[in-house]
């Protein structure tokens, strides 16, 4: 999952809040301060399908499944 580094960067742990309420203990598996983005990894099984995030107003979700 792709996220402003702003967001995640002093943050001691990263949880992610899905659609359907489910939080995800999130690991930051990279960042660059530079073009203020991070990469994280969420815990979900193979066969999961599509994963449904919450949209904050304004702005536009940025994801990036990686299996």
């Amino acid at each position: 999952m792709l996220t402003a580094n702003h967001v995640v960067d002093r943050a001691d742990e990263v949880w992610v809040t899905l659609r359907d309420n489910r939080r995800l203990k999130a690991e930051t598996v990279g960042k660059d301060r530079g073009t203020d983005i991070a990469l994280l990894r969420i815990p979900v099984a193979a066969n999961a399908g599509p994963i449904a995030l919450n949209i904050i107003r304004g702005e536009t979700p940025m994801v990036v499944i990686l299996r």
